[in-house]
């Protein structure tokens, strides 16, 4: 076995050692996405320690977001609002001793064109993206997030699946020996 070989072999090791400590843990896919005029862009997509919002108050209307599997299935789903009206702070002055609004400005407030803004999903082992849907239902922004996967179902036991993380791919430690071989030979 040649050096090159070594090295992609221990990278492939400490990622899904990586990987495999993060399911340990309580992880959520954090999703930046940038919103400028209408329209929805990925900024970023990380893992980070937390737990993902219970989602129990959802609006009625607006945006949508889903986590699709590698078999096109919808793992999560959750509506939500991209909020565009600034937030400003109050003149003490409008208020009485009492803490009563007495004083209301006659001017309109511009909503915001841009804005950057943070979505949290939970940890799925099989989720291949996540999808963005705009109040009318349009799909505007898909997010590749198979990097993060420890089970990509397809039924090859993989390099970075083990019988731990990907049962339905390597329904044994033998069986993921036999795959890495025959992988090897197919790429010979």
């Amino acid at each position: 076995m040649n050096k090159k070989s070594v090295v992609v072999i221990l990278f492939i090791a400490f990622l899904s050692m990586t990987i495999v400590n993060a399911q340990e843990k309580d992880v959520v896919l954090s999703l930046t996405l940038r919103y400028d005029n209408g329209k929805i862009t990925k900024e970023e997509i990380k893992l980070i320690e937390g737990t993902p919002p219970d989602r129990l108050n959802q609006p009625f209307d607006g945006y949508s977001a889903k986590v699709i599997s590698f078999r096109n299935e919808e793992l999560y789903s959750f509506k939500f609002l991209i909020e565009l009206t600034p937030l400003t702070a109050l003149d003490p002055s409008w208020f009485d001793d009492e803490g009563n609004q007495i004083f209301f400005p006659n001017e309109t407030i511009k909503p915001l064109e841009k804005l950057i803004f943070v979505l949290n999903f939970p940890y799925f082992k099989n989720a291949k993206s996540i999808e963005i849907y705009n109040p009318n239902n349009k799909l505007v922004l898909t997010v590749d997030i198979s990097e993060f996967a420890t089970c990509n179902m397809n039924n090859v036991c993989d390099l970075e699946e083990s019988h731990k993380v990907c049962p339905e791919d390597c329904p044994s430690a033998e069986e993921k020996i036999k795959s890495s071989l025959w992988q090897r030979i197919i790429n010979f």
